[in-house]
């Protein structure tokens, strides 16, 4: 599964992001971290990401 977050503060990007890898753990993947200018003088702080569909339990 693909992800796009942003936010206007560079901060609530780190925060998310630390979030969902404490969720999904070493199933997630940054795959870039970019900023998008927007209007002005603003820009639009962005992540994206991978999550790996966890792997199936194996039988013993």
């Amino acid at each position: 599964m693909s992800l796009l977050i942003t936010a206007s503060e560079p901060d609530q990007v780190s925060l998310l992001l630390a979030d969902l890898i404490y969720l999904y753990g070493t199933r997630i993947q940054v795959t870039e971290r970019f900023t998008d200018p927007t209007d002005g003088d603003s820009v639009t702080h962005c992540a994206s990401l991978e999550i790996r569909r966890p792997e199936a339990a194996h039988a013993p």
